[in-house]
Formats: C-alpha cells, sequence, structure tokens
C-alpha cells in the first residue's frame, strides 16, 4: 500500500479523535471521467473449479450525488487484528465482531475503548467451503429467549451460500455455532446483506460493469440446516451501477450502504448510498475527497453513527455522514 504524504496534515481533532478530513461541502455531481478498470472475478464451472479471468475495461464513469450526501469527517477509532485477511463485521450492543478470512475465525472488541475482548471460531461449520467471511451482519432474530445475541448471518462469496451463526459468550469467552447454511442457486458469485427490519436479505452481482441486488426472503432459521434458494425465490432485482470491487454493506431504514475499491489493486476507495425503495443512488470517493487509501471491508452502525472496518490491521473509523434523504 502507498502512504500518501499530505495524510500527515489531514489528521486533526474530531471530538477528541484523529480524523482525516475537515468539512468539504464540493462534492462530485454528474461529473464524467474516463476510467480504466482492471477488474479480477473468480467464478466456478459447472464442475465445481474455480476460475479467475482479468478484464480491463474503458468507460466514461458519471459520478452521482443523487442523495446529496456530505461526509463531513473520518475519525479513526481503534485497531482489530486476527489471524489473516480481516473481513466482514457487525456491531451488536457494544461489541464488534469482525471475520477472518479462510481461518474460520472471528475477533471481538468492545466499541468504546477499543479493547480486545476475545478471538473465537466456529463450531458446526459445513466443510469444503471457501470462508471467505466478505459480509456480516446480525439480524433481529433469536436463537433462544435466554441468548445473548440474535443470529448473525455471514456471507461467503464463492460458492454463493451464507453462514447463519448462534454466539454465545460466557464471561469472555466466546463460541459460535453454524446453525445454517443458505445456498443461492442459479446466480453469479454473490455477497450478501441483511436487511434485519424487515425480513429481507439481498444478494448483490455483477452484471458486466453493473451490481444488480436481487431480493430474498430471509428463510427461517429452524426450517432446516441447510436452504436452497432459487431464481423463484427472487422477489426483486435492483440496478445499482458501477461498482469495481464490492466490498461489504449493510442495511438501515431502507438505504444500503456500501463499501467499494481496493487500494492495492489501483482503484480508489468509495461508498455508495442505495435508496431501496426507488433505487436512487449515490457514490462518493473516500480516497479522492478526503485521502482515505485504506481497504475498507465492511460498514456498520453503532448508536446511529456508521462505522467502517478495514483490512490489514488499518483500524475501525467512524463516518460522520449526512445526507438529503
Amino acid at each position: 500500500m502507498i502512504l500518501f504524504p499530505f495524510l500527515t496534515f489531514l489528521l486533526f481533532s474530531c471530538g477528541g479523535e484523529n480524523a482525516f478530513v475537515e468539512d468539504i461541502d464540493e462534492l462530485y455531481e454528474e461529473k464524467t471521467k474516463v476510467v480504466y478498470d482492471t477488474i479480477c472475478r473468480t467464478e466456478t464451472d459447472s464442475e465445481g473449479n474455480e476460475v479467475t479471468d482479468t478484464i480491463i475495461t474503458e468507460r466514461t464513469e458519471t459520478v452521482r450525488n443523487d442523495l446529496k450526501i456530505t461526509i463531513d469527517s473520518i475519525c479513526y477509532k481503534f485497531v482489530i487484528e486476527g489471524p489473516g485477511s480481516m473481513q466482514g463485521a457487525d456491531c451488536y450492543n457494544n461489541l464488534v465482531f469482525q471475520f477472518c478470512n479462510g481461518f474460520n475465525y472471528a475477533s471481538c472488541y468492545d466499541i468504546t475503548n477499543g479493547n480486545k475482548i476475545a478471538m473465537f471460531k466456529f463450531a458446526g461449520a459445513p466443510s469444503g467451503l471457501n470462508y471467505h467471511c466478505n459480509n456480516a451482519d446480525f439480524s433481529q432474530t433469536f436463537f433462544s429467549d435466554d441468548d445473548e445475541f440474535p443470529l448473525i448471518y455471514v456471507s461467503q462469496s464463492s460458492p454463493r451460500h451464507v453462514v447463519v451463526g448462534r454466539i454465545a459468550r460466557k464471561k469472555n469467552t466466546f463460541t459460535m455455532d453454524v446453525v445454517q447454511t443458505i445456498v443461492l442457486s442459479g446466480i453469479p458469485s454473490a455477497d450478501v446483506v441483511i436487511d434485519k427490519e424487515n425480513g429481507y436479505m439481498y444478494a448483490y452481482v455483477y452484471n458486466m460493469d453493473k451490481l444488480i441486488l436481487y431480493k430474498y426472503k430471509i428463510p427461517e432459521y429452524n426450517l432446516s440446516d441447510r436452504i436452497v434458494l432459487t431464481k423463484d425465490d427472487i422477489l426483486e432485482t435492483i440496478d445499482i451501477g458501477h461498482v469495481t470491487y464490492r466490498q461489504g454493506a449493510t442495511i438501515k431504514d431502507g438505504f444500503l450502504y456500501m463499501l467499494d475499491g481496493v487500494p492495492n489493486w489501483g482503484t480508489e476507495v468509495y461508498i455508495k448510498v442505495v435508496n431501496l425503495e426507488n433505487g436512487s443512488y449515490s457514490r462518493i470517493s473516500l480516497s479522492h475527497n478526503y485521502g482515505f487509501y485504506f481497504e475498507a471491508e465492511d460498514v456498520f452502525f453503532y448508536n446511529n453513527e456508521l462505522y467502517c472496518a478495514t483490512n490489514f490491521n488499518k483500524g475501525v473509523y467512524k463516518l460522520c455522514m449526512s445526507f438529503n434523504k
């Protein structure tokens, strides 16, 4: 990763926290630019083998700001460490859980002080699956009335499955049992984000240079330990425009918040906000506008404020955002 020199003087006080950027009012609004993308996509062929294609494309991009997004500041909070590449994350009460690629591990931290609470491994996870843990979302459903945490949905893009986990704690020892695996059949490689408030899940899938949302009803966790959703289960599709490298996402109050980009692969980092009711969206560069060049893996809310979890021990950040809905 290249650390740009101007980052050193973009740091300033934000409510007593370290932060990038001052208040910036000038935003992209229907501006165009020529963009060259190098896109690596991995799909699973009919024999179950993973095939990676590299595509270089040239396009004229319109950077939209339909929702008039303003990001006032990006404030550093703390670092989450794990035994590998850190991926999807979510927060419940004051505890942040971030999942690790390939190792079936999760790290737990206290968001109020940045203290590490625990690191733990899945139990009962089906073998033979690629656990990249792209996205993680707590639901509002509890496996048992006595459980401390609701079920958590951890998305695995290849081969298109979602692990439903039941997290338990005894003092500072955590466990996570896999109670269900949801398989998405008949669609390309996809990640999944949960609309916990309305009981839906959205798979987000590449279609050429655009990303399409496929809307499903979240299956009942007690129907079966393995559920297969087919094209017949798709309730709606939404075109949300160009995304170079999809990352994690979250949904709150009918809006999707999605991260996009991998700086180590030569792209900027973006956040896209989508109105799920009418499909309007905005996509703002955190790199161009705010000097943010860390790989942003997932976003989540704590106390109605938006946070971003990164990879490679680069930290958790608070995104102070406002926009006209």
